[in-house]
């Protein structure tokens, strides 16, 4: 099984058997294996104005296990992931119209894995336990 990576610039992902196709997958967005966080990031900044006009935002990281969704969502030191990027231009916009506007922030973390919701924030939290509302970065 291989998946052809070049069709996916056409919107569309295809699962290869024994190189003939067996699955295509229509997408709005797709990230390549070549792909960096600075990639991604650069995909999703929007949202963070989005934020700051009023709209709800949810960024969420869906995949099989093992496909490196907390390195994309969370990053490392060297190589900061959506998540860190978010905020750090969230809080700059915040800045840049301080003169303007006055914001309330409160961001919610969630991991969900087998049906149990976990809020990543709370220290200790149990999984299951309910998260606060407001912005949900996966």
């Amino acid at each position: 099984m291989a998946v052809d990576f070049e069709s996916a610039k056409y919107g569309e992902l295809t699962v290869l058997s024994n190189g003939a196709p067996r699955k295509s997958l229509s997408l709005m967005l797709f990230f390549g294996p070549q792909a960096d966080q600075a990639d991604v990031f650069q995909d999703t900044a929007p949202f963070a104005t989005s934020v700051l006009d009023g709209y709800n935002v949810c960024i969420f990281a869906y995949g099989q296990t093992g496909t490196g969704k907390p390195f994309t969502m969370e990053g490392t030191k060297e190589a900061r992931g959506v998540d860190f990027r978010t905020l750090v231009e969230l809080f700059h916009m915040i800045n840049e119209r301080q003169k303007l506007y006055q914001y309330d922030i409160l961001v919610t973390v969630l991991k969900a894995y087998n049906e149990q919701i976990r809020d990543l924030l709370v220290s200790g939290s149990q999984q299951g336990s309910e998260p606060k509302a407001g912005v949900i970065l996966f």
